[in-house]
């Protein structure tokens, strides 16, 4: 089946070819280690594709990992969906395939909306502005897509905050009808010690009832996760817990990913989701005009809790990123009146123009193997199919 490589990550695997090598001659020292078994491997992005899930380009096989939420309570692979953003580390083995160990998925927002702009796709969701793009995943229970969204709705949002417009970039979107606490991942815009409050997305936050040893350090630009009571006390959101809202990478493996710039000093220093980023030695195949929320793809490696990067792209489409949806696997659902099926619980609409390989529409069926290519539909809860390949089972 052929993959669809973006050049950032030819080069990824270029890199990672070039690990594998090494460590089978038996050489190597610092940097990323193999073991001889293959690459340890990290991943940060959102899920562009299933088959295996796909991350930046890369087929990654999750059916052995450990699935964890953003609070670590286990999940199953059936919790993977198109649009969330993912924390994989893995191992890319000799041959070329990618064995994952544990994935988590990490949301951004859970919260009640207090405003809707239908025309220009800005929700406000616990008091942040979440701009809905032409490729941003919406839930098939909100139906209409962003107009199906309604004052007091709670919603989870999968996306990232750009610091430079003070909004998150959503990349999924769902209806929650079953949390009892809400949530915010952000950075932090000022503590105030003797209170024990910070501020956080414009929202006061009170740490008041939690241990210290509870509480993450609090600083200015700190990346933090916040789970929230539902109510407010005097104009503050009370927090159940708090951690580190930055994407756990561990030292010594292959780094690939893509985000919003979400901390700035310099194009050489700056950070992605709250992971620091050292690109005095990078190449920039792109140019360096980074900013505050411009979105990117770093590659390079993990070393003391940083990523040292060989290489960083600024994304063609800054407001949505560049992936395409990538569908592997066995049809289901099909609805020939309506001209849509199911991939791995994905509905593919092909009515539009479709290029078809090694088959046609007359030859779609219940069963059959196919590779789709898409996009998202303008109501975000299907996928526009703009190629089929039919695969020999």
């Amino acid at each position: 089946m052929k993959k669809h490589l973006r050049p950032a990550h030819r080069r990824f695997v270029s890199m990672l070819a070039a690990v594998l090598l090494l460590a089978g001659c038996g050489g190597g020292s610092g940097g990323v280690d193999s073991g001889g078994t293959g690459a340890p491997v990290s991943y940060y992005g959102s899920i562009s594709g299933f088959g295996s899930i796909i991350v930046n380009g890369t087929h990654v096989d999750e059916s052995k990992a450990q699935i964890l939420d953003s609070t670590s309570d286990i999940g199953s692979s059936s919790d993977l969906k198109l649009g969330m953003d993912v924390a994989v580390d893995a191992t890319a083995l000799p041959g070329g395939a990618t064995s994952a160990s544990m994935v988590r998925y990490l949301n951004a927002i859970v919260g009640p909306v207090s405003d809707v702009k239908t025309t220009s796709g800005v929700v406000t969701v616990l008091g942040q502005s979440v701009r809905v793009t032409k490729k941003t995943l919406i839930d098939p229970g909100i139906a209409g897509g962003v107009s199906g969204i309604r004052i007091g709705d709670v919603l989870e949002v999968y996306g990232q905050l750009d610091p430079g417009r003070t909004r998150y970039t959503a990349t999924r979107v769902l209806r929650r009808t079953d949390d009892t606490k809400y949530m915010l991942r952000g950075l932090v815009s000022s503590v105030d010690a003797q209170a024990r409050s910070f501020v956080m997305g414009g929202q006061t936050i009170s740490y008041a009832q939690l241990d210290a040893a509870n509480v993450p350090a609090l600083s200015t630009g700190a990346m933090i996760q916040a789970t929230l009571e539902r109510s407010q006390s005097n104009g503050k959101w009370t927090a159940a817990s708090l951690r580190d809202g930055a994407p756990q990478i561990p030292d010594g493996r292959a780094v690939s990913m893509s985000g919003l710039v979400s901390g700035f000093s310099s194009a050489q220093k700056f950070s992605v989701a709250g992971i620091s980023v050292d690109a005095s030695n990078a190449s920039f195949p792109s140019g360096a005009n980074l900013q505050p929320g411009a979105r990117v793809t770093v590659l390079g490696s993990s070393i003391q809790g940083r990523v040292q990067a060989t290489s960083v792209t600024l994304a063609l489409d800054q407001e949505a990123g560049d992936a395409a949806i990538e569908l592997d696997g066995t049809m289901g659902a099909l609805d020939t009146t309506g001209k849509t099926f199911q991939v791995r619980g994905v509905v593919v609409n092909f009515a539009g123009n479709v290029q078809f390989s090694g088959g046609s529409a007359a030859d779609l069926s219940n069963g059959r193997s196919v590779q789709v290519l898409g996009v998202p539909s303008t109501d975000g809860a299907q996928v526009l199919a703009t190629s089929i390949a039919f695969v020999a089972n």
